[in-house]
């Protein structure tokens, strides 16, 4: 299954789509946040780890967050993904190892009591060692060597309390992906088969054929077979006996409705097995009303559990063991809470800003949000932006106080905020009723 999906992946531009959105809004941007308690200390390991992930790599080509993105890639793609943490002097560095690597594919026929897909347990469970091979140019697996599991960080999304190693996430979309880029490729055969002919000449009599004409005789001197084609050119005027007719070759009759409703059941069937919305995977213009909403959060749900897996499985080892690592060799202050921190990653994906934004300042001001989660939605840092929020303010005041004027005046955007929103979810809602006329008018036009 993991040679056909990364297979799917290289040639059908669904499921590279797919892992791409998926890496995008799960892993596009990721960023730490200390939160020992202590502001000095905390500025002095996040600027220690921003520092580390931009040579975070062994090979020394990709910064740590574009490390995450191809790991998750691989994890949904192959069914897991692992990386080595391989000290170099005082620092760590990562070595990223795919899913086939983790044990030799080629032997997964051995049982094994205490050997799993290239992973040892002991009595209890506990994995023990990671066996990695290399994979030369030819496709060989060799020279495997064990890696202790506290130096080795496994990434997958596990079905079974029993299971070790991952699955591909396009397990079940497999078989449908096949049949779908058979047929779609079946059908653009008989797109441009139909689009060839300009039309059929027909002949009700039983006479000989008019339009026959005798090819020329190859080398060896016998005919070759009768041509039946005739060219097509502008302004020709075209003669018929009677009882023949002309009749013009349909070719705006395929793809069929039917046809492409098959084709939507689908990759509906491949969507829920990826749970991800429809909509989301294949066709935006199926949003629409209340439910975009509804498909927008299920979407936000699946990426959150995607980010909550990261965090658990990679992310707080990697921070805890590069941290403190720094605090062993005294690079950094020791704190009792160095482990504790917060991971911010990309702004939450909305079907209509205006009314999310309206919703939080309602909540904040009702005093049921605090600013920190608001900002946080957006993808921003609370404590980066009240300082360029006041870095900005104070700048307005001098300049008020420059030129003599009432800085009411410069902050007005500032104190008009809240009508700037109402007029931007107006302008949105009206937006969004456009579009649905058009689809509506698209939909009755097309019936």
């Amino acid at each position: 299954m993991m040679w056909e999906a990364r297979n799917l992946v290289q040639n059908y531009s669904f499921f590279k789509s797919v892992l791409l959105k998926e890496s995008m809004y799960v892993c596009g941007s990721i960023r730490y946040q200390a939160n020992t308690g202590e502001p000095a200390i905390d500025q002095a390991y996040e600027e220690y780890f921003n520092e580390w992930q931009t040579k975070c790599d062994i090979t020394g080509r990709s910064p740590f967050r574009h490390l995450i993105q191809l790991g998750h890639m691989g994890m949904r793609r192959d069914g897991d993904a692992g990386w080595v943490m391989v000290t170099q002097g005082k620092e760590i560095r990562l070595q990223a190892i795919e899913s086939d690597r983790i044990g030799n594919p080629n032997e997964l026929g051995k049982k094994q009591e205490n050997y799993i897909g290239g992973i040892t347990i002991n009595d209890l469970g506990q994995p023990t060692s990671y066996k990695i091979f290399k994979r030369t140019l030819h496709g060989q697996y060799k020279d495997p060597h064990d890696v202790p599991a506290p130096n080795f960080v496994h990434y997958f999304d596990p079905l079974r309390t029993d299971q070790y190693r991952g699955i591909t996430a396009f397990e079940t979309a497999i078989p449908h992906a096949k049949d779908l880029y058979e047929l779609l490729k079946m059908e653009k055969l008989a797109v441009k088969w139909g689009s060839a002919h300009a039309g059929v000449i027909t002949k009700n009599d039983q006479g000989p054929d008019k339009w026959t004409s005798k090819v020329p005789v190859d080398a060896t001197g016998k005919a070759a077979g009768d041509l039946k084609l005739e060219k097509m050119e502008a302004g020709k005027i075209l003669r018929l006996q009677p009882g023949d007719q002309v009749n013009m070759f349909p070719t705006n009759s395929r793809p069929s409705a039917t046809f492409n409703g098959f084709i939507t059941t689908l990759v509906r069937e491949m969507a829920n097995g990826l749970n991800l919305p429809y909509a989301f995977v294949w066709d935006m213009s199926a949003f629409g009303g209340a439910t975009a909403r509804l498909e927008v959060q299920q979407a936000q749900r699946a990426f959150q559990r995607h980010q909550q897996l990261l965090k658990d499985q990679v992310l707080n080892r990697v921070k805890d063991a590069v941290l403190g690592r720094a605090i062993a060799f005294r690079d950094l202050p020791a704190h009792a809470n160095y482990k504790k921190g917060r991971w911010q990653f990309n702004s939450q994906i909305t079907a209509d800003l205006g009314h999310e934004v309206q919703a939080n300042i309602n909540l904040q001001q009702a005093g049921l949000k605090t600013s920190e989660s608001i900002y946080g939605e957006m993808g921003l840092d609370f404590q980066e932006e009240s300082e360029k929020i006041a870095k900005e303010l104070s700048h307005l005041q001098e300049l008020a106080k420059k030129y003599g004027i009432p800085v009411s005046i410069l902050a007005q955007r500032l104190q008009g905020a809240d009508e700037a929103i109402m007029q931007y979810r107006q302008m949105l809602e009206q937006q969004e009723q456009e579009q649905q006329q058009i689809e509506q008018q698209s939909v009755q036009q097309t019936q």
